[in-house]
Parts: C-alpha cells; structure tokens; sequence
C-alpha cells in the first residue's frame, strides 16, 4: 500500500530527524533501514519466546498429568499393601 507524504510538513521532518537522531544515522534512509531491521530482528525474537513458553506450557502439562497418574498408582499401592 502507498500512502502520499508531505515530506516538508513539519511532523514529517520532526519524525524524520528523530529517527534519524535515535538510529545515529546521517540519512532517514539509513534510520529507516536501521528500524525495519530492529523491527525483524525483536519480531523473530518474540516468535522464539512465544515458541518456547508453548514448549514450557505442554512440559507443565505433562508433569501435572505425570503427577496425577502418580496419586493414583500410590492409592492403588497403598490398597494393595493394607
């Protein structure tokens, strides 16, 4: 999608020079590459956290089921010796 700028309208140039100042970058083409890079590198790292709490989540489900699966072997036990 295309979006028509006014690249002298004064929010523009602010927004501009900020993100050039932020990314210590001479030219906003520079700032802006350095953002989208930023932007894909904290997205890839989002993905990988969100992967590994998933694999945290089902571990924890299955210790839980493990520990269940324990009370039930210890009752049947318990019966069994008395």
């Amino acid at each position: 999608m295309l979006i028509k700028i006014n690249e002298s309208e004064s929010e523009f140039v602010a927004f501009v020079d900020g993100l050039k100042q932020h990314y210590s970058e001479a030219t906003a083409a520079g700032a802006a590459k350095k953002a989208i890079i930023n932007h894909v590198s904290v997205v890839n790292d989002l993905r990988k956290t969100k992967r590994k709490l998933e694999r945290l989540e089902d571990i924890l489900e299955e210790i839980k089921n493990i520990k269940q699966q324990q009370k039930g072997l210890q009752q049947a036990l318990d019966i069994l010796t008395n």
